[in-house]
């Protein structure tokens, strides 16, 4: 028979326990971010930069002032020219519960160019080389719901959501030169107008490796505004997301690459605006 000293059991039940307690503690903290990580409990929050040209056209008057001359047709592809602008953007998206997610973003664009050939904007005649600038802002507040229930680990390689929410976007357009005929009446017209326009669409994504997602969304609205005014609006992107810095069950660090493009038609009181914007954009996602 082999005697052990009571002081050395005594030190390996300490042992044991001491390890034990550590093991404890080991899982506790890996549960904890493991649970705080989790796919369905995530906060994101994104910085963009979207390089955008901007195509379309416009027809604004001014039915208020009955000396006024018609609005005429511009064409921003033609008449005006504008040059691709960057255009800076914040984003917040929670993911407040298992299948459901809020999705808030800002931006603001800037477009600057010089009119090619008289036209009459505002009630004005200006002529040519007249500067026209147009500013865009652009709040998005959105709802997202997953189509499905399945397991987790296919969550994980696809995803597809059905989106609701309204943008509101402010439009400005500014008129500076002088008038047509003349050498030396300087104009200033401007043009401004603030809009919900609701919508609905598609949101999905599918994972093509360990550290590479492909998403892409589709959203589409029409909807009468405020003040007799109508507005149509569609938004179409494609993304590469790269995973730059992993954890077990969540990306805190993500590259986001795409290309999107987006337009709205508005119309109303004889007025009528349509923008097309398009151009490559790039996120950087920050997840806590």
């Amino acid at each position: 028979m082999l005697f052990v000293p009571s002081f050395l059991l005594a030190q390996a039940t300490v042992a044991d326990s001491a390890d034990s307690a550590d093991s404890v503690a080991n899982d506790f903290f890996a549960n904890a971010i493991t649970d705080y990580i989790d796919y369905s409990r995530k906060l994101s929050f994104n910085l963009f930069i979207f390089s955008s040209n901007l195509e379309g056209k416009m027809a604004v008057g001014d039915k208020g002032n009955p000396t006024a001359k018609p609005a005429q047709l511009i064409s921003l592809d033609n008449n005006l020219k504008f040059d691709d602008e960057l255009s800076f953007g914040i984003g917040l998206n929670w993911q407040y519960a298992g299948r459901t997610s809020l999705d808030i973003k800002y931006s603001e664009f800037e477009h600057k160019s010089l009119l090619a050939m008289a036209r009459t904007f505002k009630g004005k005649s200006f002529k040519a080389n007249s500067n026209f600038e147009v500013k865009n802002r652009w709040l998005d507040i959105a709802f997202a719901k997953k189509l499905y229930r399945t397991e987790k680990d296919v969550v994980d390689h696809f995803n597809l959501q059905a989106v609701a929410g309204i943008k509101t976007a402010n439009i400005i357009i500014t008129a500076r030169g002088e008038e047509s005929g003349t050498t030396d009446k300087h104009l200033y017209a401007g043009w401004e107008k603030t809009f919900p326009m609701p919508y609905v669409g598609f949101n999905g994504n599918i994972r093509l490796g360990r550290s590479v997602l492909l998403k892409g969304h589709c959203l589409y609205g029409t909807f009468p505004t405020f003040d007799d005014y109508s507005a149509d609006h569609y938004d179409l992107g494609v993304n590469l997301v790269f995973d730059l810095h992993q954890k077990e069950h969540g990306n805190l660090v993500q590259l986001d690459l795409g290309y999107r493009a987006l337009e709205y038609d508005v119309d109303g009181h004889g007025n009528g605006v349509l923008m097309r914007f398009s151009g490559p954009v790039a996120y950087c996602n920050i997840i806590f």
